[in-house]
């Protein structure tokens, strides 16, 4: 029994013995590593700057993944101080088998190492949308940090002014910074085109300027510079200021002046004067003007002739000239015509004689008309007052019309009858002078302006219908409720009360003034606002405002 004991007991000890060869052996057969760090072993920072580990690389050994590192301490950025950084090799048995440690120094940063150079000048110019920022150059202890800078602008390139732009560093405590001004400019020019000499002279103003590229290539350093050119073409110009922003500036030159101005001349005649304005121009600027071998300068001037067939000669700087042909307009205002207080037009003599002579009157009505062209409010106007204003007066005949063109030979002339009507509604007589009523007096006036007989109303000329126009939706009563209508009365149109109608030939801010045949002609005045003649005759109560008629069938 003893001897079983003693048996078991020896196994044991051998398998003990057996194991602990095992293990020695195994441990003698250990992997070996070594840990080497990457970069230096002992690093300094500055305070709140970033700070990230090297590191380390395993080396001695085939199977660096037989093996890991663990790192004890710590790096407070925020803090100076000396910090310590320990790494420990481990095997697989998670057993240490080499240390190897790292200083980290974090330094107290007042920035006073730092240095900021801006590139460009302090204050610089750029023309609007041709911001660019020149930036700048910071160093610590020689080393270019500028990707650290924080930039802070209030620019708005869209808009002329004045703005600052800062480059900042900081490291949390302290910061170091630098401004630029910068200014949002445009420029001014001057420009003169010599159409004469064919020359482009320029002055330029804006600040910061620097030099000028001309279409040729040439750099020129002048605010004031002068190009030459020869054909019709686009010429551009290229403006650079100091900080290297620029803007081109185009002159278009279309043509080469080799022809007479060109553009309008208009007549008015009112008050018993002529005035002609001319509306021309010219590549090359207007150099004069001339009528009847005599010059203006102007663009206005008077001259004394009839209100039609004017031609004015003008004449550009490089001495091309061009007949320019009036259009003559009827104005506003009064005409000068001198009556009496009960409207009778002073300086007629008498009333025209049978068998007078009425083709040199017919035809200057007929330039007239020329000259104001043909179905216009002016045309109709102006025919109005040339007959007020003529030297006889005609005889009033009632129910007396004329639309045909030019005099009528047969007034003055006694007839025995007008048709089938009597000639005088008051004295019922069969012998009578031909001539015009109020009617006849307003249709004559349109039909001297050129409009259709089928259009001209010849009596109730404030009701009723010419052609397609409506009189009456037009009429209107004077009364200081319709001043918006009555502030659009205008020559040409008509004025009416019960039994009477009259011709507007003239208006201004508070009157009207009319031509009607009452009698004899009568140039009467009335007040605007109610209608009532301002001398002894009698007013009116309504007017036709006549703009649809003129629209349908004139050509204003």
């Amino acid at each position: 029994m003893n001897n079983i004991n003693l048996n078991k007991i020896i196994k044991i000890f051998v398998f003990i013995i057996i194991i602990l060869i095992i293990i020695l052996l195994l441990k003698g057969c250990s992997p070996k590593a070594k840990l080497e760090l990457i970069g230096e072993g002992e690093i300094t920072i500055y305070q709140n700057s970033t700070f990230k580990d090297p590191g380390y690389n395993i080396i001695e050994t085939d199977k660096p993944d037989d093996f890991y590192v663990t790192t004890e301490g710590y790096v407070n950025i925020n803090k100076p101080g000396i910090y310590q950084l320990e790494y420990n090799l481990h095997n697989k048995n998670d057993k240490v088998i080499y240390t190897l440690s790292r200083q980290v120094i974090v330094m107290e940063d007042k920035l006073t190492n730092v240095y900021m150079k801006l590139k460009g000048d302090e204050e610089e110019y750029f023309f609007v949308n041709d911001y660019v920022d020149h930036g700048i150059e910071v160093y610590r202890d020689d080393i270019d940090i500028s990707n650290e800078v924080n930039v802070i602008s209030d620019i708005n390139q869209t808009v002329i002014g004045k703005y600052e732009v800062k480059y900042q560093i900081t490291n949390g405590s302290y910061e170091k910074e630098t401004i630029r001004r910068v200014n949002i400019i445009d420029y001014d020019i001057k420009q003169n085109i010599d159409y004469v000499n064919l020359v482009i002279d320029l002055t330029i103003e804006c600040d910061n300027f620097d030099y000028i590229i001309l279409p040729d290539g040439k750099k020129v350093y002048s605010k004031y510079t002068s190009y030459k050119f020869d054909n019709p073409d686009n010429y551009e110009f290229d403006i650079y200021l100091k900080s290297g922003s620029h803007k081109k500036y185009n002159i278009n030159i279309e043509s080469i002046d080799n022809s007479g101005p060109v553009g309008t001349c208009k007549v008015n005649y009112e008050n018993n004067k002529t005035t002609v304005t001319m509306n021309v121009t010219d590549p090359s600027g207007i150099n004069k003007y001339s009528y009847n071998g005599l010059d203006f300068y102007g663009n206005t001037t008077l001259i004394n002739s009839i209100v039609s067939n004017i031609t004015i000669r003008a004449y550009d700087k490089r001495n091309n000239y061009s007949d320019i042909k009036c259009s003559a307009e009827y104005g506003t205002g009064f005409r000068n015509i001198n009556v009496t207080n009960d409207g009778r037009v002073v300086g007629k003599q008498g009333y025209i004689k049978c068998g007078t002579e009425v083709s040199k009157e017919s035809q200057e009505v007929e330039v007239l008309m020329q000259g104001y062209g043909y179905k216009t409010r002016g045309a109709v106007a102006a025919a109005g007052t040339y007959l007020a204003t003529y030297k006889y007066d005609l005889p009033y005949f009632w129910g007396g019309k004329w639309v045909k063109k030019g005099f009528n030979p047969d007034w003055g002339c006694p007839h025995a009858v007008y048709g089938k009507q009597v000639c005088s509604k008051s004295i019922g007589t069969s012998q009578c002078e031909w001539g015009l009523d109020c009617t006849g007096l307003v249709s004559w006036a349109f039909a001297q302006a050129g409009f259709d007989y089928e259009v001209i109303r010849q009596d109730s000329m404030s009701e009723g219908r010419w052609g397609n126009f409506n009189a009456r939706t037009h009429r209107y009563d004077f009364n200081k409720n319709n001043m918006n209508y009555i502030n659009q009365i205008k020559p040409g149109d008509i004025v009416h009360r019960e039994g009477h109608v009259a011709l507007v030939i003239g208006v201004d801010a508070n009157n009207i003034q009319i031509v009607e045949m009452l009698g004899p002609i009568f140039v009467s005045t009335l007040d605007k606002t109610t209608g009532r003649g301002l001398s002894k005759q009698k007013g009116f109560t309504d007017f036709v405002l006549m703009d649809e008629f003129y629209t349908m069938y004139g050509n204003s």
